[in-house]
């Protein structure tokens, strides 16, 4: 059987709807056909790097193709070291923002998305799945007119959460349900502002739900074994481990120290 074969149809989790200007974050869990295999997949990144992601976009409403997906076309092999195995036993579910790919002048509406995930020589596809992109309201405009440093227009999400942090960076003391901008907010301060991490209130990343809530749950795994908080950091990681079976590889690299913030924040200060 080859690799194509064995990589089963993407599964794509989404928001209700997003505020145009925002990120797009959607959940996309890979996975095999059968559970006696083994595919190596390149790596994604939930902030910067999006190259195994390909999205082909039309109008829900009057079918206009906005970009089409592009035919695919294998491409070169990627590092082997940085590469990634997805086993037929465990699904792997990474967060992906869509809003690098969306034009300026993208009006409000209901779209018809399709994904492609690179693996090499191979491709893993979405079904078409429904992506709902509104006008921002007035407290969407207030959450973003109040980042700290300004998002500059040329500048990713990813890029604006890894951006230097300001003289004085501000304390997170929120983080709201309703902010469009609440993940990258979460993490801009955990990997770049906070000078010190045994101070945060881990209960700010209880707002991180819906397509968040997987990513939420392993910073504070993370976070709690950070602070010698073992029997609490286990607890939650079964609790990650029985509601989200895609997040099995990111709690295997909390136990090699490879967590998000460890490498992150790291790679920042260092």
């Amino acid at each position: 059987m080859s690799a194509e074969d064995l990589l089963a149809p993407l599964v794509i989790d989404t928001e209700d709807a997003y505020p145009l200007g925002a990120p797009v974050h959607v959940g996309v869990t890979l996975s095999l056909t059968t559970a006696e295999a083994m595919v190596w997949i390149p790596p994604t990144d939930p902030l910067l790097a999006q190259e195994p992601i390909e999205l082909g976009l039309s109008s829900l409403d009057d079918g206009r193709v906005v970009f089409p997906l592009a035919p695919f076309s294998p491409r070169p092999r990627h590092d082997d070291a940085l590469a990634l195995a997805l086993t037929g036993d465990r699904p792997l579910r990474v967060l992906v923002d869509l809003s690098p790919w969306l034009p300026d002048d993208l009006a409000p509406g209901s779209y018809r998305a399709t994904l492609r995930y690179h693996c090499l020589r191979e491709e893993a596809l979405s079904p078409p799945f429904a992506l709902h992109l509104r006008a921002p309201h007035a407290g969407d405009r207030t959450f973003l007119a109040e980042l700290t440093p300004p998002k500059h227009p040329e500048q990713s999400w990813g890029q604006w959460t890894l951006s230097p942090p300001s003289p004085r960076p501000p304390e997170l003391d929120a983080l709201f349900r309703d902010d469009p901008v609440r993940f990258n907010r979460a993490l801009r301060h955990l990997l770049v502002e906070a000078a010190r991490l045994d101070t945060f209130n881990l209960s700010l990343l209880d707002r991180l739900t819906g397509v968040y809530a997987l990513d939420g749950a392993l910073l504070q795994v993370e976070l709690l074994r950070m602070r010698g908080e073992l029997a609490a950091a286990e607890a939650l990681a079964d609790r990650v481990r029985a509601d989200h079976p895609g997040g099995a590889a990111a709690l295997d690299a909390l136990d090699r120290d490879e967590g998000t913030i460890a490498t992150m924040r790291g790679a920042q200060l260092g």
